[in-house]
């Protein structure tokens, strides 16, 4: 069985119930999957991760920061539906015993479909969910830019800068209790990272990581409101830039749900090109359900929602 390594937090990878069921799961004509483009063999040979299971599934804990992303695999729907807040409670209690994690993060790119677990996910003690979209530039070598601002700088990060985006993240943030630190490595582990500065003072920060065909993907793309479009503008234009250079190709950037039309993203190239959702839920289950009890009652049917 794989199973967790309390006193090193290291992952026993020989052959055990965990891999069994996912090569099991993964031969059937239809898996179940909240992440159905992530690799889950890869993601089972990690050294750190969590996994909780029953016969019909299993759930992946993936430390990052303090987040702890979550993968599912499942054969059939009514067993996902039986198992997941039980699993999800199991891989809290794990990860609030060995790992620095706070929150628990449930991300869904089979949009379509997140329907059909909706009422699972809810039992779960999730909030409700933050939709987010993808956009695209489809070639960074063709693109024109913008003008660059004024009064706004952009060089590489160094690690010393992960307390100033540290504190980029704090402000954006808010009060919001389920902003986590930076995950460790932040800066070391990207393919690059750049700041963007005023007056001296790190106003935002992109985080990119390599894409497939030749592309570049924006984990993380935020600015402050001392930053505001000409932070934004310049991150994105030294991106592209630093992509050209290294004769990269597409540029992908995570956005709110609503920002299709922003004029500053189409003045870049960016086109729409996927959407997703992420369920946020603390580990403490007394302070998830305190959290889902005080918003709204929702009932959905589809796609078409409706309130009482």
């Amino acid at each position: 069985m794989v199973t967790p390594d309390y006193a090193a937090f290291d992952q026993d990878r020989a052959r055990g119930l965990v891999s069994d069921l996912h090569q099991s799961i993964s031969e059937t004509p239809r898996v179940l999957r909240n992440q159905p483009t992530a690799d889950y063999a890869a993601m089972l040979k990690l050294p750190r991760f969590l996994s909780t299971q029953c016969q019909d599934g299993y759930l992946l804990g993936i430390p990052y920061g303090r987040h702890l992303k979550l993968f599912y695999e499942f054969e059939r729907l009514g067993p996902l539906q039986a198992n997941l807040r039980d699993l999800v409670t199991d891989i809290a209690e794990l990860a609030g015993k060995h790992t620095d994690c706070k929150v628990l993060a449930l991300e869904f790119d089979d949009f379509p479909n997140r329907h059909h677990v909706d009422h699972s996910i809810v039992g779960a003690y999730f909030r409700d969910p933050l939709p987010f979209m993808l956009m695209r530039a489809r070639d960074m070598r063709d693109q024109e830019l913008p003008d660059a601002p004024d009064g706004v700088g952009v060089r590489s990060a160094v690690p010393g800068d992960a307390d100033a985006i540290g504190e980029v993240e704090a402000e954006v943030a808010g009060d919001d209790a389920l902003a986590p630190p930076l995950p460790d490595g932040f800066i070391e582990s990207a393919r690059s990272v750049l700041v963007a500065e005023r007056e001296g003072a790190v106003v935002g920060y992109i985080r990119l990581v390599d894409a497939e065909r030749r592309g570049l993907m924006a984990e993380e793309l935020l600015v402050n409101e001392a930053g505001g479009e000409a932070a934004t503008t310049a991150l994105l234009r030294a991106t592209m830039e630093e992509g050209k250079a290294a004769d990269r190709r597409a540029l992908t950037i995570r956005v709110a749900a609503d920002m299709a039309g922003d004029p500053l993203l189409k003045s870049f190239g960016f086109k729409h090109s996927g959407d997703g959702l992420q369920y946020l839920r603390i580990l403490d289950p007394e302070a998830a359900y305190a959290a889902v009890k005080k918003r709204p009652t929702y009932i959905k049917v589809g796609k078409i929602f409706g309130r009482f």
